[in-house]
């Protein structure tokens, strides 16, 4: 093929089975997906310390705080696993993500559990502080911390 890049290989993964949605629900609408889709955030996805990809999501019923709670998820590139997630403070459906070297923010969006619908402010900040997410073997989510 053209390009000039030699021989490359896609790969295609599934989502772990606690971000995504069953494959068909009855009764199913458009809020049933999983963590990942259901949240509705737009561009979802940002590459944080050069080899984490890292995306937002939350069950339809989670709750900040307990059981799948609203989180960072992030899929480590070079060792092929997803790390345990970043649980956030608040909901941020249909809210935003961006990364800056070794930082996650996921801001805005609102609490769908909230009977008002209720826009959030909270921005929630996530730092890699091992030496680069990249060079590590193994990498632990006990290198990451909630920025002050």
């Amino acid at each position: 093929g053209g390009g000039g890049g030699g021989d490359r290989a896609w790969t295609s993964l599934p989502l772990p089975s606690y971000l995504s949605g069953p494959a068909e629900m009855p009764g199913a609408n458009w809020e049933s997906g999983g963590a990942i889709p259901g949240e509705h955030m737009p561009q979802n996805g940002v590459v944080a310390g050069g080899c984490l990809a890292c995306f937002y999501g939350a069950k339809p019923n989670a709750t900040v705080g307990g059981p799948e709670a609203p989180a960072v998820h992030c899929y480590h590139t070079l060792t092929k696993q997803w790390l345990e997630p970043l649980n956030c403070t608040a909901r941020h459906k249909a809210g935003g993500i961006a990364a800056f070297g070794n930082t996650v923010f996921v801001a805005g969006g609102y609490d769908p559990l909230d009977p008002n619908n209720a826009p959030t402010d909270v921005v929630d900040v996530f730092e890699y502080v091992g030496r680069d997410a990249c060079g590590v073997a193994e990498s632990s989510m006990t290198q990451w911390q909630r920025a002050t």
